[in-house]
């Protein structure tokens, strides 16, 4: 979906971002078959680490990794995201489960105690 906003817009990079080589090369077959992956930039690695090495600012982030790791994410994400960018959070309210005790990571600041 993304890919494919960003041909019909006419420019811009989607970066692709997962830990494991297979899921990576489904991603550029399926991607090609659907014929945008020539706006793709393809990453095998640790999505974290990757995005802090990234140059340039991101107009849309879309964070869907490990639950616990979010709170890691958003250091970075703070940098990476350009002012007014959207950022896209999968499973945020985690089926009403963000607001138990054993999901505290999960949950914004003000929220935590």
């Amino acid at each position: 979906m993304f890919a494919r906003a960003v041909k019909e817009d006419g420019g811009g990079i989607v970066h692709h971002v997962v830990w494991d080589d297979r899921l990576s090369q489904a991603a550029r077959e399926n991607l090609a078959a659907l014929g945008v992956a020539d706006v793709v930039q393809f990453h095998v690695g640790e999505a974290v680490l990757t995005l802090q090495q990234a140059a340039d600012p991101f107009d849309v982030i879309f964070n869907d990794i490990d639950k616990r790791d979010y709170p890691k994410a958003l250091d970075v994400i703070t940098t990476k995201l350009r002012p007014g960018g959207l950022l896209l959070v999968d499973n945020m309210l985690w089926s009403g489960r963000i607001f138990e005790r054993a999901t505290r990571a999960l949950r914004p600041a003000a929220c935590a105690s």
